[in-house]
C-alpha cells in the first residue's frame, strides 16, 4: 500500500487518475490537497456527502490499487472485488425493490404466487 509520502511524491502522476475515479473533485481540490490524506478525504466528504470513516475506507482501497511508485496495478483481484461489490449493491437494490412492490401490491404477489403453485402442480403431476 502507498504511504503518505509515497502519495506525496507521486501526486503529479495521481492527480489524473482520481479525476477519472472521483470526478466531482475539481482541479482545485486536488490542488489545495496537495496529495495529503486527510485533505483529500475532507474534499471527499464534502464533494460526496461521505462520513469521514467512510471517504478513508474508499481512498485506501483506492490506493491499495498502486504500488509505492504511483502505478497502477491491473490485478484480477481488484477488479473481481469492485465487481462483487457493485452485484452487491445492486443485489440489495432488488430485494428493496421487491419488498417494497410486495407491500404496495400484496394481492398481485399473492396472486402470482398462486399461480405460479398451480403450474407447478400441473407441470410435476405430468408425466
Amino acid at each position: 500500500m502507498m504511504n503518505q509520502e509515497q502519495l506525496q511524491g507521486n501526486w503529479q502522476q495521481l492527480k489524473g487518475q482520481f479525476k477519472k475515479k472521483w470526478g466531482k473533485l475539481t482541479d482545485d481540490d486536488l490542488l489545495e490537497s496537495e496529495g495529503k490524506r486527510e485533505k483529500l478525504i475532507g474534499k471527499m466528504t464534502e464533494r460526496y456527502g461521505l462520513k469521514k470513516e467512510k471517504a478513508a475506507k474508499k481512498l485506501d482501497k483506492y490506493l491499495n490499487r498502486f504500488d509505492g511508485t504511483g502505478n497502477e496495478m491491473k490485478t484480477l483481484a481488484n477488479k473481481v472485488s469492485d465487481l462483487a461489490e457493485n452485484m452487491n449493491v445492486k443485489a440489495h437494490d432488488v430485494i428493496d425493490n421487491c419488498q417494497h412492490y410486495a407491500k404496495d401490491h400484496p394481492l398481485t404477489v399473492l396472486g402470482s404466487a398462486a399461480l405460479a403453485g398451480a403450474v407447478l402442480g400441473l407441470l410435476g403431476t405430468r408425466k
